[in-house]
């Protein structure tokens, strides 16, 4: 149980500095610092800096898997998985800002190919996990056979994506933020489900 303690401190370390920081601009010392290691400590759990940042994206992306199994149930109609996805977002958005921060900085920061494409890979990753939602949809006549079915799930999700990155990014209030994505919920309902005649 120590082992997991230890490790998960150093995770919440460096997910706080780089965070507030960025990443070039957080020394391996302020990890071990706030978490109340040592450098060999770290060491032990982590190759060096970039297998920790590597590791935050992958802890990032189960807390979203998680959250997908959470609230979304195969069985449902589409709707009510519709509904389980958009409060993904939004829990995922209130629980893991520093998540979503070290999302940003990934993206926008010069960093190795390797966590480039490890960042890629856990999008492609949830990509995929949500395309069955739509499949649904699709199922229940509410989307044409020839809709392309990613498409449909990027006009529905990127927009919530780009809400609350703008959220983070300015330091908004959470209560901006969910007013901004149900009226996009809204919005999306309105204009993106198929009436039925």
């Amino acid at each position: 149980m120590e082992t997991i303690d230890t490790k998960q401190k150093i995770l919440n370390a460096a997910v706080d500095l780089i965070s507030e920081k960025g990443y070039h601009d957080v020394a391996v010392r302020e990890i071990c610092e706030r978490a109340g290691v040592t450098k060999p400590v770290l060491y032990y759990y982590f190759k060096d800096k970039e297998d920790v940042l590597a590791e935050l994206i992958r802890e990032g992306n189960r807390r979203f898997h998680d959250l997908i199994d959470k609230n979304i149930r195969p069985d449902d109609p589409f709707e009510k998985q519709l509904e389980g996805l958009f409060f993904v977002y939004i829990q995922y958005a209130e629980e893991n800002f520093s998540h979503i921060a070290i999302a940003i900085n990934v993206e926008l920061s010069p960093l190795p190919e390797k966590i480039k494409s490890l960042s890629r890979e856990k999008t492609l990753e949830v990509t995929e996990r949500i395309l069955p939602v739509f499949s649904q949809g699709r199922k229940e006549g509410l989307f044409g056979p020839d809709d392309d079915l990613t498409m449909l799930a990027s006009s529905f999700t990127s927009p919530l994506s780009f809400f609350i990155l703008q959220c983070v990014l300015h330091h908004d209030p959470i209560t901006r933020m969910r007013e901004d994505l149900n009226r996009y919920y809204t919005f999306w309902k309105t204009h993106f489900l198929n009436k039925k005649d």
